[in-house]
């Protein structure tokens, strides 16, 4: 009975091993992915010297895969917000790196709640930025939301409804990074519908 006995402890010994090297390996990448991004955000030199701070919003992990994945598209992005004056740029579309970037400047007056509508992308990011002004931003996981205008491909964009989500004031000390799962409702007035100049960077995603 015995000699029948030890080949299943073998195995069982073999089987728990294994388990206990996969949780092993588990807990290391997670610990891997955790410096990662505190290597990335505790060194602020991806900025290129932009000195704006980040919305807490800003979904850190992802952003440092993302920008491992391609550091000199990002460095581009950050680049143009550093060395160009924000202010005194027209309205209009700023070519960067082809399809891959560009940024977009934007002059507009705020908008009352029920005017807008949560919206996400799926080929690019969005970094936004005010430049002058300030406004509320609505943020909400798009898993917690309800598809209201079908997603268009050509335009990158679709449109949400929900009943949930967080409210940001958006001014020139903060910006914030938008992803495919971050469903955001920009334009919002803060006390009264004023004025505001805006730069939105769309940031092409792998």
């Amino acid at each position: 009975m015995f000699k029948f006995l030890k080949p299943i402890f073998a195995l069982l010994f073999l089987v728990c091993t294994i388990s206990a090297c996969k949780i092993e390996k588990s807990e290391s990448s997670k610990n891997i992915n955790t410096n990662k991004v505190d290597s990335l955000f505790n060194n602020t030199s991806w900025k290129n010297g932009w000195n704006v701070q980040e919305d807490e919003t800003l979904d850190k992990a992802f952003f440092t895969k993302q920008y491992l994945n391609n550091p000199q598209l990002w460095s581009k992005a950050f680049s143009f917000l550093n060395d160009n004056d924000l202010m005194n740029l027209a309205p209009g579309n700023y070519p960067i790196d082809g399809d891959n970037l560009y940024a977009i400047v934007l002059e507009y007056k705020t908008k009352d709640l029920e005017e807008t509508n949560f919206e996400a992308h799926k080929k690019y990011a969005d970094i936004q930025y005010v430049i002058d002004g300030k406004e509320k931003i609505g943020v909400v996981d798009l898993s917690k939301t309800k598809e209201f205008i079908p997603y268009d491909d050509a335009k990158d964009i679709g449109f949400f409804t929900t009943e949930e989500g967080i409210y940001k004031t958006a001014t020139k000390d903060n910006y914030f990074i938008f992803f495919p799962h971050n469903s955001h409702r920009p334009s919002i007035k803060v006390d009264d519908n004023s004025e505001v100049k805006k730069i939105v960077l769309k940031v092409q995603l792998n």
